[in-house]
């Protein structure tokens, strides 16, 4: 991507010290990072410069003809954007996009750690950490006038967006390790922590209405100032004190009792409720030591436990305050606050896992299994209110229950060892079924209008999105259908195609989940003399995408592939009457940025080369001043061995919980080579 540029640069400080004949141990740590990056590739319709080279459509020119994205407005004394054509709120010249409207992403980070272990007796110990981190995260991006107007008003955008965390982490433990007899063995952790964070968040927009006094001057005084320009400042304060308690009880080395106990308070929650305790328990039998299991298991154990975890509020969650806008005044909109008359509890997970672990043939061979069902009860959900009573759209209130349930396994084998070869292979898999159980646990409270489903991605000006409704699953993808009749054939009506209208939720159909319904890992690593040769196959299996890409560019143009085919699709009209429609007659009318994405579904399995690894490691004589020496040319994401879908369906267009299994106009995947070196003093 041209203009598209990293830089990084990090440097780690560690060290260890120990005193009084070594009963004091002292251990300090320093990381520093910074980050710059130059336009950063986006995904998405806005400010996307492949909506535009999909889009090119101009007879006899080619793109690189608008490599020079800017002529002189002799009116107003400015550049302004060269296009074949009239833009759009998502299409503009791609050279314009990357020199004009150019952003630049800064974080730096700061890691400082200190921690002091000091040995009082054989049996008890006593330990104390502290931790600051700092991050500082900025965003700027300056949108030059002439920009498309749904984008940036006359005179151009300049938008700055920062924000500093910082947080404060220490600890004081004491740790026991006692036999109380040959039978009985004692290890326990007994601590408390305080954590406390701090954020500064300043964020500058001259908008879309409010705009700038004068052309392409990016600065905060040529703001316009009125409502419409954003210009906020926030400070969020958080703490938590904690009391915590781990111990491990064993039997003869065979059997083993796990407890954990933990307190937060909270300064996020009401005082009165903002306690929250969560215990754990767990059971480990070592069937090598408790049963006769012949020679040829060299180990067998099984485990089982119980966990509840619980989970706070973000800070200004639960009594926040209307903003102040710049120009005067204060945000008409009222913040999300709790239902008058309930009290905001922490989410809370309890968890359930059993499993067991065997080896044989001196550890040649062995594997690994789990079973787990989690619940995560009490999350905190806008629910739609009558505004009449509450003044307010929405207001917060615990509820809900989404389920986890699944399985975990290793199978491990060494098929081959000898004295100057090795072959080790392993497969991990998981599969997982996610429900949701309830989005509403009844709870009565004046002025609520009980949901149908959640927004996790609303649909907006598209037409797909993500819901949670009760019965379903989190990662259900719903998308706009085409009607079509017992035999499967689409349905047109006035030479349009007419839309699917069962079972909607916010206009759309469910048409998956982006969830696999299992994975599938394949690790080998072989050992030949100095040579060591190591690769990851890696497989996700079931699961939905949605190709918004293809759709978009359909609606674009008749020059995709499948269009350009040349053949012919069966449809009826609404009495039934066959007829048939070219390829691009009918992806024209199914394409689009709001068109039947129904049609644009694809499976996400995939498997693909992970990761590949050839090392060697170089004979040293023995006055060398190395202690080691090797080097290893390495891989990843190389290519895939099957992929249904037109993208790479591992590729994500959020790193959040919305918009998951959806393309949108994203770059390709990467894959990535080098070589590593490593020296050993």
């Amino acid at each position: 991507m041209p203009t598209n540029k990293l830089n990084q640069h990090t440097i780690n400080l560690r060290e260890t010290a120990q005193f009084f004949d070594d009963r004091l141990k002292v251990n300090a740590s320093v990381m520093a990072s910074t980050q710059k990056i130059e336009n950063r590739p986006v995904s998405g319709l806005y400010f996307n410069p492949l909506v535009g080279i999909y889009g090119f459509d101009s007879p006899g020119e080619t793109l690189s003809d608008y490599s020079v994205f800017e002529e002189l407005d002799l009116n107003r004394n400015i550049m302004s954007q060269r296009w074949y054509r009239a833009t759009s709120d998502i299409e503009q010249n791609p050279y314009w996009i990357l020199n004009r409207n150019p952003n630049e992403t800064t974080n730096r980070k700061l890691v400082a750690s200190l921690n002091l272990n000091f040995k009082v007796n054989d049996w008890l110990s006593i330990q104390t950490r502290g931790t600051y981190d700092q991050s500082f995260l900025g965003f700027e991006s300056k949108i030059y006038a002439t920009t498309e107007a749904t984008l940036a008003p006359l005179n151009g955008r300049y938008i700055v967006n920062e924000q500093d965390i910082t947080q404060l982490y220490g600890d004081i433990i004491a740790t026991i390790n006692k036999d109380f007899s040959e039978e009985i063995s004692f290890n326990a952790n007994i601590g408390a922590s305080v954590t406390r964070n701090n954020a500064e968040l300043f964020n500058a927009d001259s908008g879309t209405n409010g705009g700038l006094q004068f052309a392409n001057v990016f600065s905060y005084q040529n703001f316009n100032a009125n409502a419409s320009v954003a210009f906020t400042q926030s400070s969020l304060k958080n703490r938590t004190n904690s009391l915590f308690f781990s111990a491990t009880v064993g039997f003869n080395d065979k059997f083993f009792v796990d407890v954990t106990a933990r307190n937060d308070w909270t300064s996020t929650l009401p005082e009165g409720n903002n306690s929250f305790f969560y215990p754990s328990i767990g059971v480990t039998g070592m069937l090598s030591e408790l049963l006769e299991l012949g020679d040829n298991v060299s180990f067998a154990k099984v485990r089982a436990s119980y966990a509840e975890v619980g989970n706070g509020f973000a800070s200004d969650a639960i009594a926040p305050n209307r903003q102040i806008l710049f120009g005067g005044g204060i945000s008409p909109t009222d913040p999300i606050r709790p239902f008058p008359g309930t009290i905001p509890e922490p989410e809370r997970q309890r968890s359930f896992e059993i499993g067991t672990e065997w080896k044989f043939l001196d550890n040649r061979i062995g594997f690994d299994f789990g079973y787990y069902r989690t619940s995560t009860i009490n999350q905190y959900f806008p629910f739609p209110t009558s505004a009449a009573i509450i003044g307010a759209s929405s207001a917060g209130l615990n509820s809900g229950d989404i389920v986890n349930s699944g399985i975990e396994g290793t199978i491990f084998a060494i098929p081959v060892q000898k004295d100057d070869f090795k072959w080790t292979t392993n497969v991990n898999f998981a599969a997982n079924s996610n429900k949701i159980e309830s989005i509403y646990n009844g709870t009565v409270a004046d002025g609520l209008i009980e949901p149908s489903f959640f927004v996790v991605s609303a649909k907006g000006v598209n037409t797909f999105g993500s819901y949670l409704v009760e019965g379903g699953s989190f990662g259900d993808i719903y998308a706009q259908v085409v009607r079509r009749n017992d035999a499967g054939l689409p349905i047109v009506d006035g030479g349009a195609l007419l839309q699917d209208d069962t079972n909607l939720v916010d206009g759309l159909t469910k048409v998956g989940n982006a969830n696999p319904d299992f994975t599938i890992g394949w690790n080998n690593s072989f050992e030949y003399k100095n040579f060591t040769l190591d690769f990851l196959i890696d497989g996700k299996f079931g699961g939905k995408t949605v190709s918004m890409t293809e759709g978009i560019v359909e609606g674009l143009s008749n020059n995709t592939a499948r269009e350009t085919a040349n053949g012919s699709i069966s449809v009826v009209d609404l009495s039934g009457n066959p007829s048939t429609l070219t390829a691009q007659e009918y992806y024209g009318l199914a394409g689009g940025r709001n068109g039947f994405t129904g049609e644009y579904v694809y499976s996400a399995t995939n498997i693909r080369l992970a990761e590949i690894a050839l090392g060697y490691r170089f004979p040293l004589s023995e006055n060398s001043f190395f202690s080691s020496v090797s080097a290893s040319l390495v891989g990843s994401n190389l290519f895939f061995f099957y992929k249904d879908a037109p993208h790479d369906p591992n590729i994500a267009l959020s790193t959040g919980n919305a918009l998951q299994g959806v393309d949108v106009l994203g770059l390709p995947s990467t894959r990535s080579t080098g070589l590593n070196i490593k020296l050993t003093f």
